[in-house]
């Protein structure tokens, strides 16, 4: 028998866009930190593997966790296998690349990517179904995204990473009468589209584009 304790919280029982913020940057900070000292790369960043805390004491009001590495893989060298190429992760936040199946290796930039699609489903549908929103919406746009074969998903993703036109069109379904602060999610996704895609040093660009 084995008992646990909770440690975190799901992110639909976030309350505010500025938590919902702290919590990635935590998240992948964790992301990053286990990448660079152990060569682990996680692979499925997602809704449910990003958990929150409520500190009892110091400064910050919430904090973020990154959990479950069913599907991470260790990049020791640059010698490709089946595991390194093969498709994994949640189906709505995998990248492209992921999602096209190409035979590249999968970085870090693509699970930074699969961050810009939380950030989306959060923006257009909410914390959790309190909203009135539901997922199987047809009209939205983002309905994309999990509807269809891989190949079409990844080129309606490629689509709307395209741009900044075509991401604000994106964005524009977001839903601004419940969540504080939708101007500052709009702006940071922005900003990590154009890191991730517009950059001209970024090799990732040339796998999404």
């Amino acid at each position: 028998r084995i008992v646990t304790t909770p440690i975190g919280r799901p992110l639909r029982e976030l309350d505010s866009i500025l938590k919902l913020i702290v919590v990635v940057a935590d998240a992948m900070r964790a992301h990053g930190a286990i990448r660079e000292r152990t060569g682990i790369l996680h692979r499925d960043v997602s809704d449910n593997n990003i958990l929150f805390y409520e500190p009892k004491d110091g400064d910050c009001t919430v904090r973020g966790l990154l959990i479950d590495f069913d599907h991470a893989i260790v990049r020791e060298d640059d010698q490709l296998s089946d595991q390194h190429i093969e498709r994994s992760g949640t189906l709505p936040f995998m990248s492209v690349n992921n999602l096209a199946g190409n035979y590249d290796w999968c970085t870090s930039l693509d699970d930074w990517e699969s961050i810009i699609y939380l950030m989306i489903w959060i923006g257009t549908y909410g914390f959790n179904s309190d909203c009135g929103r539901s997922t199987d919406n047809e009209d939205l746009l983002i309905h994309n995204w999990v509807v269809g074969k891989m190949k079409m998903i990844a080129k309606n993703k490629r689509l709307s990473l395209s741009s900044k036109g075509s991401m604000s069109l994106l964005m524009s379904e977001f839903i601004k009468d419940i969540h504080g602060h939708y101007k500052l999610l709009q702006k940071l996704i922005e900003e990590l589209r154009a890191t991730l895609v517009d950059s001209s040093s970024n090799p990732q660009a040339v796998s999404i584009m």
